[in-house]
């Protein structure tokens, strides 16, 4: 927007006359506009603003410009040619018109001035508080480092007095010894690869408490060697009957691969679900899988579809956990005969209630999933039961038509 604009006064006893104002002394001023006559205050050097405010005339916009030389020098070409052929009267510049402008250039630099300390007193401010700041962590990390190394020092002198107390019961026990049996003193000392004028002189006292000191630290490495040792054997204890547990539930597994249901189901966790063991089931054993449809399963094969990391296998889980195996090979998701092949027989459908409550229980898991997706899932999964009855009913069929 246009700070400065060149103006030509209407009345006040000034027509005709052009003057440089500022764009804020211009009354609901519009820089696209420049045809419309707009009120315009009329401010006189000295003088006070009034409390009603600066009178008020009307003026015409000739130009508008953020600079204001380029418009006083347009003024001043205008002026000059005003009207030809009439007489020319000298223009003089209104002395208010010159004090408004210097006075307004001196508020624009008070702000600038006042912009820029604000900036300054900002800066020092924020880079005071990240001076506070650095020092503050300079003395916590001086104040850690001291206390660790004060701990290390601790540490360290009682290896160290540890050390020397062990030696001097080395030594001590060792003058005991040679005390008490001269004679046998160069056996002892053969024994220990030591010699004897080692200990006797007094000049090689230094090497004996070295050898303390390696004798202490092999005896330290022995007794955490010994440790590890020890846990390592009971870790092995208990991990035997796991493993023992494993071999024979494997074992059993392959001599028993005739068909069961319990073994279609191709999900680790149980999830029979005839009428029987859901009557033996009490109701804090059951799970409702959506709230409000009164479908339950067991907790067990709850906790196993809430394992379940896809949509499909989830569905799966939960389908084996409501229907018993011999319902659903005999059935399909919506009843009636294949429709690639017609001349099968016809299968019964589903409980509807039972499928609704999957298909629900699906979506709220694993949103987005869609109900169609849902259905190929629980009759891929039927189809899948039907060829592992076949495949295990095969070599039966086979073995009585051959002793035949």
């Amino acid at each position: 927007m246009a700070k400065f604009a060149l103006v030509s006064w209407i009345e006040n006893g000034e027509e005709g006359r052009i003057s440089t104002i500022n764009t804020s002394w211009i009354r609901d001023f519009d820089p696209s506009n420049l045809t419309k006559v707009y009120l315009t205050e009329w401010r006189e050097p000295g003088k006070k603003k009034p409390d009603e405010g600066w009178p008020l005339y009307k003026a015409k916009i000739l130009h508008a410009s953020d600079k204001e030389k380029e418009l006083r020098s347009l003024e001043i070409k205008m002026s000059r040619t005003e009207s030809p052929g009439a007489t020319k009267r000298k223009i003089k510049r209104s002395k208010w018109l010159e004090s408004s402008s210097e006075d307004s250039n001196e508020e624009l630099s008070l702000s600038a001035k006042k912009k820029t300390k604000d900036k300054f007193v900002e800066e020092a401010s924020r880079k005071e508080a990240e001076q506070i700041i650095s020092l503050k962590r300079k003395v916590q990390n001086k104040s850690v480092e001291k206390r660790k190394s004060k701990q290390k020092q601790l540490e360290e002198d009682e290896r160290n007095e540890a050390e020397r107390s062990y030696v001097t019961k080395r030594k001590a026990k060792t003058q005991l010894v040679h005390k008490e049996s001269r004679g046998q003193h160069e056996e002892d000392v053969n024994s220990t690869d030591v010699d004897s004028s080692v200990i006797s002189e007094p000049d090689h006292s230094y090497k004996i408490e070295m050898l303390h000191r390696k004798i202490f630290s092999l005896e330290s490495k022995v007794r955490v060697l010994e440790a590890k040792n020890k846990q390592m054997k009971e870790d092995i204890i208990q991990e035997i009957p796991i493993v023992l547990k494993l071999l024979r539930k494997v074992e059993s597994e392959s001599q028993h691969r005739s068909f069961s249901p319990s073994l279609m189901t191709s999900t680790p966790c149980s999830t029979s679900s005839s009428d029987d063991t859901v009557s033996k089931n009490s109701v804090d054993d059951m799970v409702e899988i959506v709230p409000g449809s009164r479908v339950t399963v067991s907790k067990t094969t709850w906790v196993c579809a809430e394992a379940q990391t896809s949509s499909s296998s989830f569905a799966r889980t939960l389908l084996l956990g409501l229907f018993p195996t011999d319902i659903l090979i005999n059935s399909n998701l919506t009843g009636g005969s294949s429709k690639l092949h017609s001349s099968t027989e016809r299968r019964k459908a589903l409980d509807q209630k039972k499928l609704n409550a999957i298909i629900d229980a699906t979506k709220r898991k694993f949103p987005g999933t869609k109900r169609g997706d849902i259905g190929k899932t629980i009759n891929g999964k039927i189809n899948e039961l039907r060829y592992q009855l076949k495949k295990d009913t095969r070599p039966a069929t086979e073995n009585s038509v051959n002793s035949v």
